[in-house]
């Protein structure tokens, strides 16, 4: 089940539809937000990948910050690019490559906005890991 953290002072966190019915998990930014959807899953060791599709209507950056914008990412393991993911867009996919050490590892996946306005849905249906070779 997916769980809100830091919802924005002026914004909202919310589960429903996006603009064309989806289901999606929807961030409507105030104006400085940090917030995100977050779902812990449990994995073997292996390589991974983190996907999703989100569609964009607003988004504005924040002036600070390594990430700006939506995006996905895996909490306690770092990137190997920052994303940059604002303005206005259709569905567009996502993904972050990551890897788990220990033989079982408790995963936080996350769904984020760090922006001053605009709104981010995120597929709810899209939204999976993917063992890599």
């Amino acid at each position: 089940p997916w769980r809100m953290l830091d919802a924005p002072e002026g914004g909202t966190l919310e589960q429903g539809q996006a603009p064309d019915a989806r289901p999606a998990l929807r961030i409507q930014a105030g104006p400085v937000t940090a917030a995100s959807w977050r779902a812990r899953v449990y994995l073997e060791r292996g390589r991974y990948r983190f996907e999703g599709a989100a569609r964009l209507a607003g988004v504005a950056p924040l002036p600070f910050g390594r990430n700006q914008g939506a995006g996905l990412r895996v909490a306690g393991h770092r990137q190997a690019r920052p994303y940059q993911f604002i303005g206005d867009s259709p569905w567009r996919t996502l993904t972050v490559d990551f890897e788990v050490t220990e033989p079982v590892e408790a995963v936080d996946l996350v769904c984020e906005l760090r922006a001053r306005q605009g709104v981010v849905w995120f597929d709810l249906e899209s939204l999976r890991v993917v063992r890599r070779p």
